[in-house]
């Protein structure tokens, strides 16, 4: 599961919202994997702000999909959360 960010959230957000069915508590979170051998960003948003990417001079915010933050709703009913995968460049640099 730790190798598959959107399994992880789901798994995450599903024993959230079952320990704490009745309280408002809930939580954000980005979770992301760097594939250093491909250079390559694997990653899932649980209603976190989505990072920024940092290109030479250029920063732009990356185009994840922040699904719902953990706990507040279950994903039986909203859905799984969705897995992004970003391409990386020698000095790119991230902000989340």
């Amino acid at each position: 599961t730790a190798w598959h960010p959107e399994n992880f959230l789901t798994a995450l957000a599903d024993s959230i919202l079952e320990q704490n069915q009745y309280s408002d508590f809930y939580a954000t979170a980005w979770y992301g994997i760097y594939d250093i051998l491909e250079n390559k960003l694997i990653c899932s948003n649980a209603g976190h702000p989505s990072p920024y990417l940092m290109r030479g001079t250029q920063i732009s915010k990356i185009q994840d999909e922040p699904g719902v933050p953990l706990g507040l709703l279950s994903t039986k009913d909203v859905g799984a959360y969705v897995v992004k995968e970003f391409n990386l460049e020698t000095g790119d640099r991230m902000i989340i």
